[in-house]
């Protein structure tokens, strides 16, 4: 039992990591975009 309790927290810890990972470089990529279209 302590074995899949274990193991089911480092999944959602992980999906978590991913998931704000994700929205991190989307927010970066955002910003490079919004830098280009002032210079232009």
């Amino acid at each position: 039992m302590e074995f899949s309790v274990l193991k089911t927290e480092q999944i959602y810890s992980g999906v978590i990591f991913l998931f704000t990972y994700s929205v991190q470089q989307k927010s970066r990529d955002n910003e490079t975009v919004n830098h280009r279209n002032q210079r232009l």
